[in-house]
């Protein structure tokens, strides 16, 4: 059994997904202001569930 360690990966993708949630938060807010603090919020929650991806969880594939 080999295993190969995908971290790099999903910290390149995780990061990808957040830049799109990103952008994608400033344009509800430029057409939904008065959902500013929610829409903050979830995205406050997206970081912080990407930070705990790429610092406490190890990404692996195992081949058999």
């Amino acid at each position: 059994m080999t295993e190969i360690p995908t971290t790099e990966v999903s910290i390149k993708i995780n990061d990808e997904y957040l830049k799109v949630i990103e952008n994608r938060i400033i344009e509800l807010i430029d057409k939904y202001p008065e959902l500013e603090q929610d829409l903050s919020r979830y995205l406050d929650d997206q970081r912080e569930e990407c930070d705990v991806l790429s610092s406490e969880l190890e990404g692996m594939i195992w081949v058999l």
